[in-house]
C-alpha cells in the first residue's frame, strides 16, 4: 500500500508543477507503470489469451502516453519544454521509473523475508 501512495505521489506532485520537474515526475511515472508490467510478465508468464490482451493493454496505454508526452506540443509548451532537453528529462523519466520499480520489488521481496 505505500509504495502506491508513493508512487501516486510523485504522479500528483508532476502534475501540479509546470517546469522540467513536474514533466519529468509524470513520464517516470509512465515509465513505472511500463516496467512493472515487464515485472509482472517475467513473474507471473502469459496463460491464456486473457492474460495475453491484458498485457498488451498495459504496454499500449503507458507506451502511447509517453509518445504523447513527447510529441504534442501542447505539453511542451505547457511545462516549457525545449527539444534539446528532451533525451536528458527522457533518460531522468527513465530512472525515476526504474527506481520506483526497484523500490517495489525490494520493498516486496523484504517484508515477504521478515514477515
Amino acid at each position: 500500500m505505500f509504495t502506491a501512495s508513493f508512487a501516486a505521489l510523485v504522479l500528483g506532485v508532476g502534475l501540479f508543477l509546470k517546469n522540467n520537474v513536474g514533466w519529468t515526475l509524470i513520464t517516470g511515472w509512465f515509465y513505472f507503470l511500463f516496467t512493472n508490467g515487464i515485472r509482472n510478465i517475467f513473474e507471473d508468464g502469459i496463460k491464456d489469451a486473457t492474460d495475453f490482451f491484458q498485457t498488451l493493454l498495459f504496454f499500449i496505454i503507458p507506451l502511447s502516453l509517453i509518445f504523447l508526452m513527447n510529441k504534442f506540443i501542447g505539453i511542451n509548451q505547457y511545462h516549457k519544454i525545449k527539444n534539446d532537453k528532451k533525451l536528458k528529462l527522457n533518460l531522468l523519466a527513465i530512472g525515476i521509473g526504474g527506481l520506483l520499480a526497484v523500490f517495489r520489488l525490494l520493498k516486496k521481496n523484504l517484508l515477504q523475508q521478515f514477515l
